[in-house]
């Protein structure tokens, strides 16, 4: 069945550009027969504004788009997300990094605006502490995959991506490994 989703982190009203990608995902789902659902990006609590959530929803409704099913919360699913982080583990495809924003910024050769962190830490076997994050390993030289409206994509990322973050720092799971895990939930 072909699902749509909507996924709102909320830190304020839903500004126009949420609104445009709403209708976008709204449309492209029932267009496709399928369901349109709705889920709160409530992972980053510091961001979490009270009352957005309730105002976000109003805002859909007051739209005309129905979500189809109740309205899922990343929050609901922090115990799944220690229970993959674990089966990671186990499998040694994750290390814990200690390196800041700020040495990571400094150890750039990159021309790019985003530093690329150069997974100094990967084979320090850093003790797992309040202060470190977790690395998910990310062994690959290159991805292909379809997109719908652009055909066919191919990216050598050899030099462009490095082991991404899935547990911040702040001890908070990160929106790259939540939001797998939420869609998957979700299905």
């Amino acid at each position: 069945m072909y699902i749509g989703r909507f996924a709102p982190t909320p830190s304020g009203p839903l500004h126009f550009g949420s609104v445009i990608t709403a209708m976008a995902s709204y449309l492209d789902a029932k267009h496709n027969n399928g369901k349109w659902k709705v889920r709160i990006d409530d992972i980053d609590s510091p961001r979490v504004v009270e009352g957005a959530e309730s105002a976000i929803l109003k805002s859909l409704e007051k739209l005309g788009l129905f979500w189809d099913n109740k309205v899922s919360r990343q929050s609901e699913n922090i115990k799944e997300y220690k229970d993959i982080l674990e089966v990671l583990k186990n499998k040694n495809l994750t290390y814990n990094c200690r390196c800041s924003r700020k040495k990571i910024l400094e150890s750039n050769e990159s021309d790019s605006d985003e530093p690329i962190y150069k997974n100094n830490c990967r084979n320090k076997q850093h003790p797992s502490s309040k202060k470190s994050s977790i690395r998910l390993i990310a062994n690959y030289k290159s991805i292909n995959f379809i997109d719908r409206a652009q055909g066919p994509q191919f990216h050598n990322i050899d030099n462009t991506a490095s082991d991404f973050i899935i547990k911040r720092s702040d001890q908070l799971y990160s929106y790259q490994f939540a939001v797998v895990i939420d869609d998957e939930l979700q299905w």
